[in-house]
């Protein structure tokens, strides 16, 4: 029995379709010819391995890496949507102006709706990137309680904003401020007094504080260059895990290389586990299969789809020494 698989590929076009949807919500990602662009101002070659391919070809394959790439930063400042306990700094305190925007916020955190609303204005642009989250792992919510009527997907923006620090099922109100504190580490600070134990996880043994000020760190950053944090003389790694030269997410270039790994690993696998059960499936199935043609059509959970032999496969756990999956038509579940 021959399969043929590429997920790589598939897991491209998943990203691109779902990118497609969000500009036509109005998002902004960047284009090819203003990407093909940057590429040549700044002198970087896309060169092909093998000198037979063809040079647009090339262009456009690097041009949809780094767009798939971009929508994992995009998506690296937006919470996932999960219900999450909130905590509140002791010195928090809200004005009563923001008091019902707050509420509506606290709810939506609370029952795990999608905070996309509540974000930056910035987070239409796909482009843009946020220096505080990626160092600081710090986001900040906009506190309005009506749609913002130029961008129908948000609420109206506040002149002041709440700073905050999340987790997989906490959110630690640290203050409501202006605008701009984008470099402070006061915030940490902050956190660090009432929930020391949050910043646990990136703190360095043994390691000597810094002698930079924090003003010497702001100028560092604004410019793209991740420092530590020291608090109380105890030296931390960015709590965002830093930012890249280009200001994008160390973080969202971290997952989504790992993903494409395990896809890899997963087809590879998948692809050797096929062919031992081919009798099996041919039995439960009662048809003949000489070929099956596997598309990745679904991450979370991941699914393949046999186009071959209308065959769909759903992956229930994976690692280094076992796989289980499901395989079903006409919604029957086999194994």
């Amino acid at each position: 029995m021959e399969i043929t698989a590429n997920f790589y590929s598939d897991f491209i076009k998943l990203n691109l379709d779902m990118i497609t949807e969000l500009k036509n919500q109005g998002f902004r990602f960047e284009e090819y010819y203003d990407w093909k662009a940057r590429k040549e101002g700044a002198n970087i070659k896309i060169t092909s391995l093998n000198k037979s391919d063809n040079q647009e070809t090339v262009l456009r394959s690097a041009y949809e890496y780094d767009l798939v790439f971009e929508f994992s930063n995009w998506m690296e400042r937006i919470p996932e949507p999960t219900p999450r306990k909130i905590h509140k700094c002791y010195s928090f305190s809200c004005p009563e102006k923001y008091q019902v925007g707050l509420s509506l916020l606290e709810k939506s955190i609370l029952t795990g709706d999608n905070l996309l609303p509540y974000l930056s204005r910035d987070i239409y642009d796909a482009k843009k990137n946020d220096n505080m989250l990626y160092v600081l792992g710090i986001t900040h919510f906009h506190l309005g309680e009506k749609q913002d009527e130029k961008r129908p997907l948000l609420i109206k923006g506040t002149k002041d904003i709440l700073y905050s620090f999340i987790r997989d099922q906490d959110c630690y109100f640290i203050k409501i401020d202006k605008h701009g504190l984008w470099y402070d580490e006061d915030l940490l600070r902050l956190l660090y007094n009432d929930f020391p134990e949050v910043l646990t996880p990136w703190k360095l043994n043994d390691v000597s504080h810094s002698r930079l000020s924090d003003n010497d760190k702001k100028i560092l950053r604004s410019k793209n260059v991740t420092t530590l944090i020291t608090i109380n003389n105890e030296v931390y790694i960015p709590p965002g895990w830093g930012a890249s030269t280009a200001g994008t997410s160390f973080s969202a270039r971290l997952k989504l290389g790992r993903f494409i790994r395990y896809l890899d690993f997963l087809e590879k696998k998948l692809v050797i586990l096929l062919t031992k059960q081919h009798k099996k499936i041919e039995v439960d199935f009662n048809k003949i299969i000489n070929n099956m043609a596997l598309s990745l059509v679904q991450t979370d959970p991941i699914r393949v789809l046999d186009k071959e032999n209308n065959l769909l496969i759903t992956v229930n756990s994976f690692d280094d020494n076992d796989l289980s999956i499901n395989i079903t038509s006409n919604h029957s579940t086999v194994f």
